[in-house]
């Protein structure tokens, strides 16, 4: 975990100047922040994708209607003799 945190760039600052305390709500603020993003990219792929549904349902609207144009069902009649 510890090498995972250095390489996103926080610094665990293991001076003895920085109390625990002062350590524990630098990394909480940081997981607070990164949870902002989490979120935020979270509503981002929500927003894709409802955009990706209605275009799906539009495409299939226009085909229903582009089928409706190309070959329109006509009464068929018999002739009478």
């Amino acid at each position: 975990m510890l090498k995972m945190l250095e390489r996103s760039g926080v610094n665990l600052m293991a001076s003895g100047q920085i109390s625990a305390g002062t350590r524990v709500q630098v990394l909480l603020e940081y997981v607070g922040e990164k949870e902002l993003d989490f979120v935020e990219v979270c509503d981002l792929k929500r927003i894709r994708l409802q955009q990706l549904i209605q275009k799906q349902q539009l495409q299939n609207d226009a085909n229903q209607v582009k089928k409706s144009l190309i070959a329109p069902s006509y009464p068929t009649f018999t002739r009478v003799m």
